[in-house]
């Protein structure tokens, strides 16, 4: 029973570990683009889980995925109560549908992210 308990210590302490140890909140997001027309890749946004997740600003939800998932071509969202439908310039996505980590509230810069990723 002890080695079971310390096995679990070890473990949550190892998933509880953050990429950047500045940053104090994590969000996983999970994103798809429905349509791409106009010069725009459109979708949703949602927060899957993470610390804190459900405080994560829009400006650095929406910079993250930009800088992430769409090589720094802009994106911009709507939050409407439980995701956020998403406009990102066309020419940048990397994943049609994907997922990815984006720590934030770090003493280092505005946000981290990393795992991003297809689904």
């Amino acid at each position: 029973m002890k080695t079971l308990l310390v096995f679990l210590v070890i473990a949550f302490n190892v998933i509880c570990v953050y990429a950047n140890s500045h940053c104090r909140s994590n969000a996983i997001l999970r994103w798809w683009i429905d349509s791409s027309a106009g010069g725009l890749d459109v979708g949703t946004a949602v927060i899957m889980s993470g610390k804190d997740s459900q405080t994560i600003p829009t400006v650095t939800a929406m910079n993250a995925l930009s800088d992430c998932a769409f090589n720094n071509h802009g994106c911009t969202g709507l939050w409407k109560g439980t995701y956020w439908r998403i406009q990102c310039n066309s020419g940048g996505m990397k994943w049609r549908r994907g997922e990815g980590n984006v720590e934030f509230n770090c003493s280092d810069g505005p946000y981290t992210c990393y795992n991003f990723g297809s689904l």
